[in-house]
């Protein structure tokens, strides 16, 4: 299948070599800012180990007035209860759901936000949620009462953090799919390679700025012909091919699983234990994101329909889903391989005991099937040439 890249494709393989993926998709999901049919916000996060270019990647579409860049926040700053600020003030100076209406709001390092108690995180989570259905956000204090608005409060979210834990993902399968993530690989690289970047006649601050140039360009080029404002962009929906949405529909349904907590049993005393029902989303919303990210895919490359290469960033997505030791299985099954405990104590970078609960949790969820060797369940073997196509596309950052 030969596929054109867009412009800024070949600007970024040259100077920030394995990043074309992950700017692909953040383009994605900026441009779907554009679409008029969607209510929800575009939340985009880059997951990625220290010094894999994902803040890099994140910060390519930096662009004033458009984009509004926050190092950190809470979740308390959307509409703020502040004793000591007069309500005129609180609306004026501090609230951000006022602030970030029709913007790309860029996070470089979510981690923060992550790193919190359960409770803390669930409570913050949960108001993240909320504002990103779009429809602004009313909280009510003891200090200035009810506070917030409710109407078009549209913005996109684009942002970087390192590998969540379990918990994260436990608190996120309960709240729904409003965070869609995108794992980043390491940039590993050998002597040669360094030698080459250390001599490189450009340094690494003229490379960016190359990169963040075209990547602008593009953002740019994109967001005028589609309107020029959150919305501004009527999407033919009956004209779209069929089976493409049915693959999107697919990929919907997968990723709907690889997020879903299992059930738990855990013995508290002699006769006595604790269960806990697992969670398992529906998948029309985490389906519907993922129209808006193949959506916004068309509209970086100036198109109103969609073609196969729009899939790429929604596979990315959903085979960035979950927690890590399944997102790593699933993608080694993927390819049309067999895997076993063994194999997935190297593959899940686990010991055997961890393994093989993993891929007895992933045979009970119906993702794989199989006893001793374990392949890809018969319901999903459609995302094998799929993900093979993917990963010729991309074989240096898988």
């Amino acid at each position: 299948m030969a596929i054109k890249p867009p412009q800024w494709h070949d600007v970024v393989a040259e100077y920030l070599p394995g990043c074309e993926p992950g700017v692909a998709t953040c383009l994605a999901s900026a441009c779907s800012l554009l679409l008029e049919d969607s209510t929800v916000c575009p939340a985009l996060v880059l997951v990625g180990p220290p010094s894999s270019f994902k803040t890099t990647i994140a910060t390519m579409i930096e662009m004033e007035p458009l984009t509004m860049v926050l190092d950190n926040f809470s979740s308390k700053a959307f509409v703020s209860h502040y004793a000591t600020k007069q309500v005129k003030k609180l609306k004026d100076e501090v609230d951000m759901l006022y602030k970030i209406k029709h913007k790309l709001l860029i996070v470089p390092d979510l981690g923060p936000f992550f790193n919190r108690r359960t409770d803390d995180l669930a409570e913050s989570l949960g108001v993240l949620t909320r504002v990103l259905d779009g429809q602004g956000y009313v909280s009510h204090s003891g200090v200035h009462g009810q506070r917030g608005d409710h109407g078009d409060y549209r913005f996109g979210l684009l942002a970087a953090t390192t590998p969540i834990g379990g918990q994260v993902w436990k608190v996120m399968s309960a709240l729904g799919p409003r965070l869609l993530m995108f794992n980043i690989k390491g940039q590993g690289s050998t002597v040669d390679e360094q030698v080459d970047d250390m001599t490189h006649p450009l340094t690494f601050g003229q490379r960016l700025a190359e990169c963040k140039e075209a990547v602008q360009d593009t953002f740019r080029t994109a967001w005028d012909t589609g309107g020029g404002k959150v919305g501004g962009l009527v999407w033919d929906r009956k004209g779209d091919d069929r089976r493409i949405l049915a693959m999107i529909a697919r990929l919907a349904a997968l990723g709907s699983v690889m997020r879903s907590q299992t059930a738990r049993e855990k013995r508290t005393g002699a006769d006595d234990y604790e269960y806990q029902e697992g969670v398992l989303e529906g998948p029309g919303r985490y389906r519907q994101s993922l129209y808006n990210l193949a959506r916004g895919s068309a509209i970086s490359r100036q198109r109103k329909t969609l073609e196969i290469e729009d899939l790429f960033p929604v596979l990315g997505v959903v085979m960035s889903t979950g927690p890590t030791e399944r997102v790593s299985v699933i993608k080694y099954v993927a390819s049309g391989r067999t895997i076993t405990t063994s194999t997935a104590q190297h593959v899940i970078g686990h010991a055997w005991h961890t393994a093989d609960l993993a891929l007895k949790s992933m045979v009970g969820m119906g993702l794989l099937e199989g006893d001793n060797e374990v392949t890809l369940a018969e319901q999903y073997k459609w995302l094998t040439p799929l993900w093979k196509e993917y990963t010729c596309q991309n074989s240096n950052t898988i």
